[in-house]
């Protein structure tokens, strides 16, 4: 199995004819070279890279299914229904000489074939893991191409004129010298607001993303329709975690943690919070502390708060190795420039943080590292949902409500009210109204909410009456965690060739976890204080160190606000950022960035009438970003 996803499918006659006949002149010059290694259906235009499993091509009802990806579970199973029996006799692997030599990975590659040949939408829905699938049914003569539920695998599509090349990574797409990428202009204003593209979109134009959560479809002579085929809402989930649900939640958390560790030696982020602590220690309590190593970044001064004392408490606990990884200013900006140079930029100012670890643990021999990521956006351990949710409370009291009109829906329907009581991320470099004062007209008067909206109208249609806080990580799980945390993060690991999984996420727990109501997330400690992450507090309470549960609850994050102050990393950034041939383009105004400066600097020396310094670092972080990537990958290329 291929460690990239190469596809193709003609959009025009004369596309079937070059994939057909010309096969090694059509394919971009950034795919591979080697047309032999691709499986085409003459008849239909389809062209497949190195298939994972294949039927005889000259066969005109023939099909093939190509797969990058994990799944976890006994015996290649995905942990629930596993996958279905073969719907055809026989199935004979591609090229036909392999059959005999059958491995024990063509025979589960032979299942899964089965599987979405059978049903597509149920088998990637059910799929417990990372995964990027594109699937030839030739007896229906139906393309299916799609992610894996939470889109940790990504898979983009590129329409040239008349081919449309798919591909599990951005890259190929991107730098293909052929293509003359434009900046797409909805997606720099969104990623201004959120950090990311808008549903479906990328930040290049005309090269478009499978969601996740969607299974798309291509028949000969038709556009590609997309819908969803998963969601974390369930009818029957249950608000408050009592005693047998926390005992479900434990069980499903096992399950999960043991199934990605029962591969042997793997690394393991550490940060000395309750959600990396809890994986540490139950990691250790079902597979022994031989196969597990933590790993904790450690800041160097003048950066004052780190938790290296809370992970090596942890570490000792359990008895498991542990190795702190220091970084100092000086080894920071070239691991900016790594982050600056991404396909995608990246909102997640910690991919500098990830690059570093990422090298450290690679360089210590690991190929797969275990992760807590996720555990805020499901158990709800992020602010902005306390804040969100209690403005959305205080309107809900008092709401005059008619029996016939739910205060939810109203809501939808209410200009402004969709900005003020609907979560849009936990990632918010501008709000609406500051966005419009910082670009030029007709951008100014642009409106995102019209998605979100959207968004919460479709959550009410799966499950009607779903309550607030499913609506919101449902939110996260579809938009902020696979195009915001997992394209940011992802590709580094994959370009060390290390494979990371996260037990948070796992999709058998996470309805349970979507499900909870407030009190299971949020509980006021004192007049002035809250707890957050309540259920999972309660869970890993029987296993943690006191000193890991009492200790104060602080935002432990890369030092942005240090970067932005310290000369040798911001001035360059800076001057990059100045002479950006972005302002050209008419979106964002000139003038806007002297002024964003001057604000930081007063900021950080104690003046907040400008606004938070952290919050005006995260701007100018974003600016940083868009502009570093239109630089590269659109100036550069003209």
């Amino acid at each position: 199995m291929t460690e990239t996803l190469f596809a193709a499918f003609a959009r025009t006659p004369r596309g079937r004819e070059l994939l057909a006949d010309d096969l090694r002149a059509t394919l971009p010059a950034t795919f591979p070279a080697a047309a032999r290694s691709f499986w085409v259906c003459r008849d239909a235009g389809v062209a497949l890279h190195a298939p994972a499993f294949a039927e005889d091509a000259a066969r005109r009802d023939a099909s093939a299914l190509a797969l990058v990806g994990t799944r976890y579970g006994r015996d290649g199973r995905d942990g629930r229904d596993g996958p279905r029996s073969q719907s055809r006799s026989q199935r004979q692997s591609w090229p036909p000489e392999r059959a005999a030599a059958s491995s024990g990975r063509e025979a589960r590659a032979s299942a899964v074939f089965a599987a979405f040949l059978d049903d597509p939408g149920a088998a990637i829905a059910s799929w417990r893991g990372e995964a990027a699938v594109v699937c030839w049914d030739g007896v229906r003569q139906r393309l299916s191409m799609a992610r894996d539920p939470l889109g940790q695998r990504g898979l983009f599509l590129r329409d040239d004129d008349d081919v449309t090349w798919v591909c599990s990574e951005l890259a190929p797409l991107l730098t293909d010298p052929a293509f003359a990428c434009r900046l797409d202009l909805e997606s720099a204003y969104h990623y201004l607001q959120n950090g990311r593209p808008p549903w479906g979109r990328t930040m290049a134009e005309g090269i478009s993303r499978i969601p996740a959560a969607h299974l798309a479809q291509w028949r000969p002579g038709t556009p590609v329709l997309r819908h969803r085929v998963f969601t974390a809402l369930r009818d029957d989930a249950q608000k408050v975690a009592d005693e047998p649900l926390r005992a479900v939640i434990r069980e499903r958390l096992d399950d999960a943690i043991a199934a990605r560790l029962s591969d042997g030696r793997q690394a393991l982020l550490l940060s000395g919070g309750v959600d990396s602590s809890y994986l540490a220690a139950r990691g250790a309590a079902l597979l022994g502390t031989r196969q597990l190593e933590t790993y904790t970044i450690e800041f160097a001064a003048p950066f004052p708060h780190n938790e290296t004392q809370f992970a090596r408490l942890v570490a000792s606990r359990f008895g498991l190795r542990h190795h702190v990884v220091p970084l100092d200013l000086p080894a920071t900006r070239p691991l900016l420039e790594q982050v600056l140079a991404a396909e995608e930029p990246c909102a997640a100012w910690a991919t500098v943080t990830h690059h570093h670890l990422v090298t450290h643990i690679r360089g210590d021999g690991h190929r797969a590292l275990v992760s807590g990521l996720g555990s805020d956006e499901v158990f709800g351990g992020y602010w902005p949902f306390l804040e969100v949710y209690l403005r959305w409370r205080r309107h809900q009291k008092r709401w005059a409500r008619p029996d016939d009109l739910d205060a939810f829906d109203s809501a939808l329907w209410t200009r402004g009210a969709d900005a003020a009581y609907l979560f849009a991320s936990n990632a918010r470099f501008f709000d609406e109204k500051a966005l419009s004062r910082v670009v030029h007209p007709p951008f100014s008067r642009w409106r995102d909410t019209s998605l979100l909206e959207e968004f919460y109208r479709e959550q009410r249609r799966i499950k009607r009456g779903a309550h607030w806080f499913e609506m919101a990580v449902a939110h996260e799980c579809e938009h902020r965690i696979p195009d915001l945390l997992f394209a940011n993060f992802e590709p580094i690991a994959r370009a060390a060739s290390l494979r990371c999984s996260y037990p948070f996420l796992d999709l058998p727990l996470l309805p349970l976890v979507c499900g909870l109501g407030p009190s299971s997330r949020f509980e006021q400690a004192s007049a002035r204080s809250w707890r957050n992450k309540v259920a999972l507090r309660e869970i890993a309470a029987a296993v943690l160190p006191a000193e890991i549960m009492q200790r104060p609850l602080t935002s432990y994050t890369a030092p942005i606000a240090l970067w932005m102050t310290s000369p040798a990393i911001a001035r360059p950034l800076l001057a990059r950022l100045r002479r950006s041939k972005f302002w050209k383009l008419g979106l964002v105004r000139r003038t806007y960035l002297p002024s964003l400066e001057a604000a930081v600097q007063r900021a950080l020396a104690g003046d907040k009438r400008g606004g938070p310094a952290l919050l005006l670092c995260q701007r100018l972080w974003a600016l940083i970003t868009l502009t570093a990537w239109y630089d590269r990958y659109v100036e550069a290329q003209r």
